[in-house]
């Protein structure tokens, strides 16, 4: 039930933390680019203090001090003209012809991307504008790092089975159209990681015959976590038996995995994996399906 030999939520540490340099490194290229446009030259002299222009930069000509008059102060700017000011409408949200106010958002709009690879499914039909919002911004260049790539992917197939929930359709066929405009990568290296998560709930003998079929996006998936139950003493043999293997969505085996390390009212307000460490293989096993039915594997 690991990752790379990191739990899933490390993982999410590690790539918040990974994005936090990022952009701090991103804002010391911005501050450099912005000084090189601008022929920035820290070693230039400056006016010394006492002059009329002390401070400014120069070329080494300046005048004697003159401390006997005011420094001068720039002029204020002309007020703006009546016409640019704002109207004291301006706050309303705007008209929709009928003389009423459009109906307001949800919440607040979002910046979206300058290649607006959303807009295809913002033309879709029948979607409800508060759920076309929340649309992810999918870059159009492959992100360089695995984790990028996979948190891209993650948001596609976690909206579109969203927008399936709450508006009907093919959830196929909605993050395709999200996609249609851009983002190659994700389709030609990452599709099957989607398609497989938009996979309808089966049964639990369907999952088990899927454990002889590998299919890229999938992973095979113990019904009762093999770490905890091998140190909790239960032999390999169970721990890998076919009843207690099944074949389910990679994504959704994160979701899973994550889910065993959060904690829960139901589970005394501590997490299933440690609730269950003393507990009998049945009640393991009876837990591990209820996981599945909630993360939308196991059929109800």
């Amino acid at each position: 039930m690991r990752y790379d030999g990191y739990e899933e939520l490390d993982l999410e540490l590690l790539e918040l933390r990974a994005d936090w340099a990022e952009l701090a490194l991103e804002l010391v290229l911005l501050k450099q680019a912005v000084r090189a446009k601008a022929n920035f030259n820290p070693n230039q002299p400056r006016v010394p203090a006492g002059h009329e222009d002390g401070g400014s930069w120069t070329d080494g000509n300046y005048g004697p001090p003159t401390r006997s008059g005011p420094r001068r102060v720039a002029p204020k700017p002309p007020p703006l003209p009546a016409a640019t000011k704002p109207s004291p409408e301006a706050h309303l949200p705007p008209q929709d012809g009928t003389g009423k106010p459009a109906p307001a958002w949800d919440g607040p709009a979002r910046v979206r991307p300058t290649f607006d690879v959303a807009l295809p499914v913002l033309k879709e039909p029948g979607l409800p504008p508060h759920i076309l919002a929340s649309a992810p911004k999918v870059p159009e260049q492959r992100p360089p790092t695995p984790q990028e790539r996979f948190r891209t992917v993650r948001a596609v197939a976690f909206w579109a089975s969203k927008v399936t929930l709450q508006s009907g359709g093919n959830p196929r066929a909605i993050a395709l159209r999200l996609l249609a405009e851009g983002a190659h990568w994700l389709v030609q290296e990452y599709w099957p990681y989607v398609s497989e998560y938009l996979e309808p709930p089966k049964s639990l003998a369907q999952l088990r015959a899927d454990v002889r079929a590998p299919r890229p996006g999938t992973e095979v998936h113990h019904i009762v976590e093999q770490t905890s139950a091998i140190r909790a003493g239960y032999s390999r043999d169970l721990v890998h038996h076919p009843d207690n293997l099944v074949r389910i969505s990679t994504l959704r085996h994160w979701a899973i995995s994550a889910w065993y390390q959060i904690r829960h009212e139901r589970f005394e307000n501590i997490t299933p994996r440690d609730y269950l460490r003393d507990k009998p293989w049945h009640v393991r096993y009876e837990i591990g399906l209820e996981a599945l039915q909630e993360h939308g594997i196991l059929a109800r």
